[in-house]
């Protein structure tokens, strides 16, 4: 048997252990880590949000235009599948001038250029044949304020690739397979 003074100490001893205090910095410490690593979750989700509305804007902007390019007198500004011509008619009508290739030996004849508007930025566009269709390859500017972006999907029956190489930004547009673009980005040197 336990005397009642020994059970006392015990209780005691076991009641001044539980009562032990956290530091008060240490409490403030790991608040302010949780603000902090929420304020961190809250800003990458909004900009997360944000690039992912501005590339559904572009993606929609780009696919506007590419069924606008299919009626009737919208296709082509300068229509040629020389290099030499469509190059340097697009000199002076914009701030850069785009690359410009004719790959007609694997399959993607030259066809011309015109000039668009993509997400409010002016834009190249040259037009490839493939088989029976048309690609658009879109190639604007990179804007300093804009997000970088890349991706590819499809959208009211037309398939889409972009991607944002140095300071220019390309986005490739048909109703071509999605493996035909993939050839033709390639081909572009991506």
């Amino acid at each position: 048997p336990v005397s009642p003074e020994f059970r006392a100490r015990v209780r005691a001893s076991l009641e001044g252990a539980t009562r032990t205090r956290v530091p008060w910095w240490s409490r403030r410490a790991v608040w302010s880590l949780a603000a902090a690593a929420a304020v961190v979750l809250v800003v990458t989700g909004f900009l997360f949000l944000q690039t992912r509305s501005e590339n559904a804007r572009i993606q929609a902007s780009v696919v506007d235009a590419a069924v606008r390019s299919l009626q009737a007198g919208h296709l082509t500004d300068v229509e040629s599948n020389d290099t030499h011509n469509v190059k340097p008619w697009f000199e002076g009508k914009l701030d850069f001038v785009p690359p410009v290739s004719d790959f007609s030996q694997q399959g993607f004849r030259l066809v011309g250029g015109r000039l668009d508007v993509v997400d409010g930025h002016n834009a190249a566009v040259l037009v490839y044949a493939r088989r029976k269709h048309f690609i658009n390859l879109f190639v604007w500017r990179y804007d300093k304020d804009d997000r970088g972006f890349a991706g590819s999907g499809s959208a009211r029956g037309f398939n889409w690739i972009m991607w944002q190489p140095g300071e220019m930004r390309f986005c490739l547009v048909s109703d071509v397979a999605p493996e035909d673009l993939r050839e033709l980005k390639r081909l572009l040197g991506e």
